[in-house]
């Protein structure tokens, strides 16, 4: 019985805190980003909002033709090539078509990484809300089991 409180406990709190530490995470990075250089690229791979699968590497393909979502640049004489879209961001927020040309942002320090979003957004917002969601359910849960008696003062445990 113990260990089904204790799983009761802890699975809400570690999804509470890895959700808070990521969303702080790629908040953190993405509001660094937002101080990169701001340069114009040019869309590679086209992406149709509501046809994009996301893959552990946050990267994009376009299931609807295969392709996949990347954008090219040139940055100091060099050319580079992409398709991150942004810290915590699972997906561009609109469709891009071949040869559209975006802004994105590129890293001073290192020119092969750009982003195509920067800055906190609402999905940094909503991932630490449903972490903290979580926590609260984990504490609330805590206190249910470890604290039975306080509902009713006149039983005593």
């Amino acid at each position: 019985m113990k260990f089904i409180k204790l799983s009761l406990i802890s699975l809400p709190l570690a999804a509470g805190l890895f959700l808070v530490g990521s969303s702080l995470w790629n908040g953190v990075n993405s509001a660094k980003a937002s101080s990169w250089h701001l340069i114009q690229a040019k869309v590679q791979g086209a992406y149709d909002k509501g046809y994009s699968v996301v893959s552990v590497t946050r990267h994009l393909s376009n299931s609807g033709s295969g392709g996949r979502f990347s954008y090219s640049y040139e940055f100091a004489g060099r050319e580079y090539s992409s398709s991150f879209v942004g810290f915590g961001f699972s997906g561009p927020t609109q469709s891009y078509r071949v040869g559209e040309y975006i802004e994105i942002y590129v890293n001073p320090r290192n020119h092969a990484q750009a982003s195509l979003k920067a800055g906190i957004r609402r999905p940094h917002l909503i991932s630490m809300v449903f972490g903290c969601l979580f926590i609260f359910i984990a504490f609330r849960l805590n206190k249910a089991f470890l604290c039975p008696a306080s509902k009713n003062p006149g039983v005593r445990a």
